[in-house]
């Protein structure tokens, strides 16, 4: 299996640091996570539609900043610690006999938190709130069996379990409030 391997910006200071991409977004890296933040116009944005929102509740979309993207990440394994006790904090409609399975699988994504990849796209919502969906894939699929490039194209997988998942990040509350992941075949 090879690996494209990026060239890592310097991390200085613990702070996410963002480059720019051919696509118009932004590479950023931070301690424990890489990923791209998409522009606003991107036309990659309006896939998301069905995604994680129903596209009543979207407004509009904005580009977060690399500040952003640190506050998301510095609370992140923090959250998912927190959701092992409290699975509904993250998936709201999670049924009493499915707790203890939600808890082991939000476990084992903070354990593996710096082997996911991410895609960060901001939303606003019909209320006015800003989010920002945060789309995570492994690192380490392979070339051959990635026909895509995740710096320019939103990936979107079918199955793949608990290595793809999506979470979405209250910026102005500073929360996460809903966490999907893919299904197992």
């Amino acid at each position: 299996m090879t690996v494209r391997v990026l060239g890592l910006l310097p991390l200085v200071a613990g702070l996410a640091i963002a480059a720019p991409v051919p696509s118009g977004g932004s590479l950023v890296h931070g301690r424990g996570y890489s990923g791209v933040i998409f522009p606003a116009s991107s036309p990659e944005v309006r896939e998301l539609l069905d995604i994680i929102m129903s596209p009543s509740e979207i407004a509009g979309y904005w580009t977060p900043g690399a500040r952003d993207v640190e506050a998301l990440e510095s609370r992140l394994g923090r959250t998912l610690r927190e959701s092992r006790k409290h699975p509904e904090l993250l998936v709201p409609e999670v049924r009493p006999e499915c707790r203890a399975y939600f808890a082991c699988k939000m476990a084992w994504i903070r354990e593996h938190l710096t082997e996911f990849r991410r895609q960060y796209v901001g939303i606003v919502r019909k209320d006015g709130a800003k989010l920002i969906y945060v789309n995570c894939f492994p690192i380490s699929v392979s070339e051959e069996l990635w026909p895509t490039d995740w710096r320019s194209q939103l990936v979107q997988v079918f199955d793949g379990s608990w290595w793809f998942w999506r979470i979405l990040y209250d910026v102005d509350r500073g929360k996460f409030i809903r966490l999907e992941t893919n299904g197992e075949a």
